[in-house]
């Protein structure tokens, strides 16, 4: 299925009456979804159907205006149409945290209303999820959270045998790129002052061992011409480049438990060990404890330096780092989860993790008398960002201290507020979210 992460350019303002034949039927646990199955709303047969509206502008994941869903409990209807908030009960919003602002809201909120959130992408992308106010605004989350109620941690991990299913390039290769001029180490990022201030800590790096950059940040060298085409994140071009080289800087643009994105297993597909910062309970999703290198077991960039060059001159110690692409899967925890896991990752006998918590949240509100959920911190409970080398003197033109992250934090606290003074007034439209929000600091 393809997702759409794009405003709906249609302008059609009915919706035909006559059924579309479903083309693709997909079946988990009892769950199956009619993913082009149209139906009138008129139709006698859906009229009472619970309603879903995906509230965002950037995310919906059919093709029509209106889809009738069938899940585990029951039917839905699915609609990005705004206008069919209504009276009905039961009605759930699901909000696509990257576009969520209390100046568009599904307003006024109702008691049949449910809020549902998803957020896979970064925390900085909105910190306000961060915050208690923020999170317990809504009913149901799908996050990168392991404590959500729909977790998405493993959102990159396809299967147990990804992990070992690509074969490293050997060390004698890898040995010979090394004296052609290969730095050890390669750097690729192109969003440059994001929220863990990575760059700060590579750049530091780069002044005790050599690190070809080939993104925008800290750049030192240029990428291949079949790199520059933003078309090969999953093809094979970018893939045996990585491999080539001995170790990769998987950093992470947030720091956040369980926030863990395809860096890190970009690096242990193709065989390039991992120098990682990001989740501070990694271990427990990667495929052995010996996998990763994390930065975090370091005092400061020239302690990882030197760990890193003895590494680079000693074939047997850098090849512990890659047994588990030879060995048995070694993480039971992980093994386990992804056996349990209720979607799947490319997977075309499975629903994607979008349009099962889609389901997740039909099931929920078939029984409008069932116990509603709040969502609370552990559902998302980022910290502060902060510098991630302290020096005693502050850069002139510091880039990172311009972006504000630490101001940005906490503006999305007051912003969370602002919303809850907005619900507790039952406020009916959101384009008076500025009145509530101007009474706070970081306006």
């Amino acid at each position: 299925m393809n997702l759409i992460r794009k405003e709906d350019q249609s302008s059609r303002s009915n919706i035909d009456e006559r059924f579309i034949q479903a083309h693709t039927k997909i079946i988990l646990s009892g769950h199956v979804i009619f993913l082009n199955r149209i139906e009138s709303v008129k139709n006698s047969s859906n009229k009472n159907l619970p309603l879903i509206i995906w509230w965002s502008d950037l995310l919906y994941p059919h093709e029509e205006n209106i889809t009738e869903i069938k899940c585990q409990s029951g039917k839905c209807l699915s609609s990005k149409r705004r206008k069919f908030q209504n009276d009905r009960d039961p009605v759930a919003f699901i909000i696509y945290g990257t576009d969520f602002s209390g100046e568009k809201l599904p307003l006024p909120r109702k008691s049949n209303h449910l809020w549902a959130l998803l957020h896979e992408e970064s925390p900085m992308n909105n910190y306000i999820f961060s915050h208690l106010p923020g999170i317990k605004l809504f009913n149901y989350t799908a996050t990168f959270s392991r404590e959500s109620d729909f977790p998405l941690t493993t959102q990159f991990i396809p299967s147990v045998e990804y992990f070992n299913e690509r074969k490293p390039v050997p060390i004698v290769e890898k040995n010979k790129y090394r004296k052609k001029g290969l730095a050890p180490v390669l750097y690729l990022q192109s969003h440059c002052n994001v929220a863990s201030d990575r760059d700060r800590y590579v750049k530091q790096l780069m002044n005790f061992i050599q690190v070809d950059s080939y993104g925008k940040c800290l750049h030192n060298k240029d990428l291949p011409p079949q790199l520059l085409s933003t078309d090969t994140y999953d093809k094979e071009e970018l893939f045996s480049f990585i491999s080539k080289y001995k170790f990769h800087i998987a950093f992470e643009n947030a720091i956040c438990e369980d926030y863990i994105t395809e860096k890190l297993y970009r690096s242990l597909y193709v065989g390039s060990v991992p120098i990682y910062k990001g989740s501070y309970s990694v271990k427990d999703w990667l495929p052995s404890n010996e996998s990763v290198i994390l930065i975090d077991d370091f005092k400061g960039p020239i302690e990882l330096a030197e760990y890193i060059e003895q590494l680079d001159q000693n074939d047997y110690l850098y090849n512990q780092y890659l047994q588990f692409k030879q060995q048995n899967f070694k993480n039971e925890f992980l093994k386990d989860y992804l056996s349990k896991r209720h979607w799947g990752v490319n997977d075309p006998d499975k629903l994607d993790f979008i349009t099962g918590f889609e389901c997740f949240v039909c099931d929920k509100i078939q029984n409008p008398n069932q116990h509603v959920s709040i969502a609370n911190r552990k559902h998302m409970n980022c910290p502060q960002p902060h510098q991630s080398v302290y020096t005693l003197e502050v850069e002139k033109n510091d880039e990172w201290l311009e972006e504000d992250w630490i101001e940005s934090y906490w503006f999305a606290k007051d912003h969370a507020k602002a919303i809850e003074d907005m619900l507790q007034s039952k406020e009916n439209k959101s384009s008076n979210f500025v009145k509530y929000i101007s009474k706070f600091k970081y306006y």
